[in-house]
């Protein structure tokens, strides 16, 4: 992983990722909000250690269970649901 687990960065994303629905634990932001945005970056630069830790395992927690082979998975299943619904 490219963070240092005893000194994480904090994941500003927007929320109009893809990923944002996955990455619960990022900061949420709309980018187009520039007020907002410089809020969050604030609030990311400033953030205890602690919470930035709790959010930092979240994040890799969700990255290494959700993993190619589990997009692969859900993503043929969804297609078996659409194919079987439209028979």
């Amino acid at each position: 992983m490219a963070q240092n687990d005893d000194d994480p960065g904090v994941l500003v994303l927007s929320e109009f990722a893809g990923a944002a629905e996955q990455l619960k634990a990022a900061l949420l932001v709309n980018p187009h909000d520039t007020r907002k945005l410089a809020e969050v970056i604030h609030l990311a630069l400033t953030m205890p250690l602690e919470e930035r830790q709790e959010r930092w395992r979240a994040l890799r927690d969700v990255v290494m269970e959700q993993d190619i082979t589990w997009w692969r998975k859900n993503f043929l299943k969804d297609l078996d649901a659409l194919q079987v619904g439209t028979s």
